[in-house]
């Protein structure tokens, strides 16, 4: 595993033990007790499978990741570090897919391409660092979206959204 991965799972863990303190036992209960942060370590792993070619390792660990959490985070799709992941069922994050440091993504979350007319454009969402993209949100096409924006439960998001702004409905407006 390369540093880069090291450094991403350190703040993923950090973010996840956040109010626990450094006691050994209450982190371990939260590994073991939280669905979400096994879905974010078996993503780490794959991610790290993927950095070395080994496509086949990469697509066990997400068809792994898929059966034991719900999610299904395709190799391929970036995350920086620091993502929490509160409840991974129905959470779909695309191969092209790029999302910056210390996301927040709740339950049914898609993250992923619009398809064009002809099929032959594969466009990818680009999400900035420190992002909360609430339960059921639906970031689609090859759209930038800024740092520090909200998108709330069940948007539609199909247009880019600059720095620090909320967005809700379907589709997306900033509010």
């Amino acid at each position: 595993m390369n540093e880069e991965t090291r450094s991403a799972l350190r703040s993923d863990a950090d973010r996840f033990r956040q109010g626990l303190g450094n006691s050994i036992w209450r982190i371990g209960i939260v590994a073991l007790n939280n669905p979400g942060l096994l879905c974010v370590l078996l993503y780490r792993f794959q991610e790290a499978a993927v950095k070395k070619a080994r496509w086949r390792q990469a697509r066990f660990l997400r068809t792994v990741n898929h059966f034991l959490t719900g999610a299904d985070l395709l190799p391929g799709s970036k995350i920086g570090g620091g993502l929490i992941i509160q409840h991974p069922n129905g959470i779909v994050i695309g191969a092209g897919a790029t999302i910056g440091e210390h996301a927040t993504v709740l339950q049914q979350v898609t993250v992923g391409e619009k398809l064009s007319s002809n099929h032959s454009e594969h466009a990818y969402p680009r999400i900035g660092d420190r992002c909360v993209l609430g339960a059921g949100a639906k970031i689609l096409g090859g759209i930038s979206i800024g740092d520090d924006v909200r998108i709330g439960a069940n948007a539609v998001v199909l247009h880019d959204l600059p720095n620090s702004v909320s967005a809700v409905g379907i589709p997306a407006r900033v509010a």
